[in-house]
């Protein structure tokens, strides 16, 4: 989920139940308005995952981690998506939390991978940072200067339950050199 200057709240959803096994079906990206209201403003989405806005709020970055893309839309003034677009297209990098930096790449947290990642428009990976053996799920730029890079990881073995495991998770921090946008 992303928050506009404006209020309002883009919210994307796997479209099936990951964990108790359903197939996986394409979804969708929702707006809820200030007002409450709720429209779809794209759809056919392949687990639409974390998302961005430029500072100016006028191109939104998804990341479709099931397509291994980030895709990238124009934002006009009532928040509507067009202009659909591949950001990025990387295979075998599966980008689900994102933070957007200075320069309009994007890093990505990559679960599968066990990594994080910054990828520029069009697919090159410029900086890459392993987890392992932890998967990282999100990441934001913050700190005092905006370079410190914190990515949430997860043991998937007691995320996942399956022994009856406490879950566990953990934030790191590093920085980075180009600050967020």
């Amino acid at each position: 989920m992303v928050v506009d200057s404006a209020g309002r709240a883009y919210v994307g959803h796997f479209g099936y139940d990951l964990l108790g096994g359903g197939t996986p079906v394409p979804a969708s990206l929702v707006l809820v308005d200030t007002d409450g209201s709720v429209s779809t403003v794209a759809d056919d989405l392949q687990f639409p995952n974390g998302c961005v806005l430029s500072p100016d709020g006028a191109t939104m970055i998804l990341a479709e981690t099931a397509a291994n893309r980030l895709t990238a839309f124009s934002v006009d003034a009532e928040g509507r998506l067009d202009d659909r677009r591949t950001f990025a297209e990387v295979d075998g990098f599966y980008p689900d939390g994102i933070a957007l930096d200075a320069e309009g790449a994007v890093w990505a947290a990559d679960p599968v991978g066990r990594r994080v990642a910054r990828v520029r428009e069009g697919g090159t990976i410029t900086d890459e940072l392993s987890t392992a053996p932890l998967g990282a799920f999100a990441c934001a730029l913050g700190g005092a200067d905006g370079r410190t890079l914190f990515v949430c990881l997860y043991d998937e073995r007691s995320t996942m339950l399956a022994d009856g495991a406490p879950a566990s998770g953990s934030i790191v921090a590093v920085t980075v050199e180009v600050p967020a946008a």
